[in-house]
């Protein structure tokens, strides 16, 4: 485990070019009470294909930190560099935690729509977004409306549609959240399914500390605001994973629990709460929250 701020840009694998290079970044909202930081000196490297999760509590600046990558907002100071190849079509993807799709268009439109926006002929442009949906289980709903899906089957649109641009890297702003349990973890396995068998490169928000382990190779841990990556703690359990039969699996109960070490303190600090106050009276792992924070 990793626990500077300048360690969160190492990273144990191979030697690997990296796709998103995060230097000194800083980021501040200036409002009627005066500035706030947001995100102090962050240093991330994400490497190419590495699937990065990223946790911290409510407020600690991670959708600023994941706009930012996605070109959506400005860092106060500091850098991101996007490194892709040279013959990408599309760099960045991203998948927010609302489901971003067209009311107005059928199911195989949205799922088509970043290929049309790229100016993709009709005929192509519909074959690779069929294949997606098909992947997703939504092949004989492609001409359906939004209003006809359900939560769970919008955000399998967003996801064949991120898939459908061949993006090279793909930002998800907690996808899963609004979702219930046996939905989530459908979506995780397909999700899973769908990325192995590609290069892409991931960074995914989630409060969920279960989800961070079933899909990352690395999960970065966040402070309270101002936010700083505390630790940097690498998920060595094999895939291809099964999203069900893994929580049983004693590695992933022991990565649990070191990732609720390092992140408790952070979630009191970013109640107001004291953190050496509310130390329970045992350390034990059977005290862990299974689940989100």
């Amino acid at each position: 485990m990793e626990n500077s701020q300048r360690d969160s840009k190492s990273h144990n694998a191979t030697q690997q070019s990296v796709s998103i290079d995060i230097s000194h970044l800083i980021k501040e909202f200036r409002g009627s009470n005066g500035t706030v930081r947001a995100i102090d000196d962050v240093d991330i490297d994400v490497h190419a294909g590495e699937f990065v999760c990223i946790v911290g509590p409510s407020g600690c600046g991670k959708t600023s930190l994941l706009n930012i990558v996605a070109g959506l907002e400005d860092p106060s100071s500091g850098s991101v560099t996007v490194n892709t190849r040279s013959d990408a079509k599309t760099k960045r993807a991203v998948v927010f935690q609302e489901q971003g799709i067209f009311p107005w268009m059928t199911v195989l439109e949205n799922a088509a729509f970043g290929l049309e926006a790229r100016g993709v002929p009709e005929a192509e442009r519909q074959e690779v977004a069929r294949l997606y949906l098909k992947k997703m289980g939504l092949a004989r709903f492609e001409k359906s409306y939004p209003h006809e899906l359900s939560g769970g089957m919008k955000q399998r649109v967003n996801l064949a549609r991120a898939f459908a641009t061949d993006a090279e890297i793909l930002l998800m702003d907690e996808p899963f959240a609004a979702l219930d349990e046996q939905t989530k973890l459908l979506l995780q396995e397909s999700l899973l399914q769908i990325w192995e068998g590609t290069s892409k490169t991931v960074l995914f928000i989630t409060h969920s500390l279960d989800e961070a382990i079933r899909l990352a190779d690395r999960v970065l841990i966040m402070t309270a605001r101002p936010g700083r990556i505390k630790a940097s703690i690498p998920v060595a359990l094999p895939r291809p994973r099964n999203v069900l039969e893994m929580q049983s699996d004693p590695e992933f109960l022991k990565l649990h629990g070191t990732i609720w070490s390092q992140l408790r303190d952070e979630v009191l600090a970013a109640r107001g709460d004291d953190p050496v106050a509310a130390q329970p009276a045992s350390d034990s792992n059977s005290n862990l929250p299974i689940g989100t924070v």
